[in-house]
């Protein structure tokens, strides 16, 4: 009768080896497809985002626009509540811009083609009877708008973009909207994001990196 050979420690070490490896890569494989598929859902909600925003200008037969041409920044054209002064470094300010564009049946159908997974309801920091429509990244941060400033005048402070708007505080860490289109903007995994200002700190522009976006905005000046 003949006895079983038992592994030799070596063999054993080096089965365990392949065995860790192969796990390795099969994680890595892993994590790579949810977050391929994390970001192709975050890319679809942006789309139908600037579909509705298009829908919503069609509709209204102008762009959207914040302030008043040749007025102080802060009112939206056609905001729901004018008394409130809707600040680009406002929290609230997507928001309220997402009130406005639900005004328009068209654009309401297409953004109800947005996962509802994505989509909640928050309160009016003034008035908690309000509620607002907030929209979602993948990673369960809120997306950002990119508001197009209004028009420049020669005796404006602030400074002057290239289609001939004021450049907004917003604009002056998330890049410059281009001919008054509106950008949509992810933070990405890492929920930050950063700063895309090339006097910016090289820490803060790196959190920029990942970002996702309706379309490339210009770097701020």
């Amino acid at each position: 009768m003949t006895a079983r050979r038992a592994f030799t420690l070596v063999e054993m070490t080096i089965v365990i080896g392949i065995v860790i490896l192969l796990a390795g890569l099969t994680l890595a494989v892993s994590v790579s497809v949810v977050q391929g598929s994390e970001i192709r859902q975050t890319e679809l909600t942006i789309r139908l985002l600037d579909a509705a925003v298009q829908e919503w200008e069609v509709q209204a037969d102008r762009q959207v626009t914040y302030g008043m041409d040749g007025e102080p920044p802060p009112p939206f054209v056609g905001a729901p509540l004018p008394e409130y002064e809707i600040q680009q470094n406002d929290p609230q300010a997507t928001r309220r811009f997402l009130s406005i564009i639900e005004r328009s049946a068209a654009a309401r159908d297409i953004l109800a083609q947005i996962d509802p997974e994505f989509i909640r309801q928050v309160e009016d920091d003034n008035d908690p009877l309000i509620k607002h429509l907030e929209i979602l990244d993948a990673w369960g941060n809120a997306l950002s708008a990119v508001l197009p400033g209004r028009k420049w005048v020669n005796d404006d402070a602030y400074f002057r973009n290239p289609d001939g708007t004021i450049q907004t505080e917003t604009e002056q860490f998330c890049g410059v909207a281009t001919n008054r289109a509106i950008c949509f903007v992810s933070a990405g995994p890492d929920g930050e994001l950063g700063n895309l200002d090339p006097a910016a700190r090289d820490d803060a522009r790196k959190l920029a990196q990942d970002n996702l976006y309706s379309y490339i905005p210009a770097p701020p000046q």
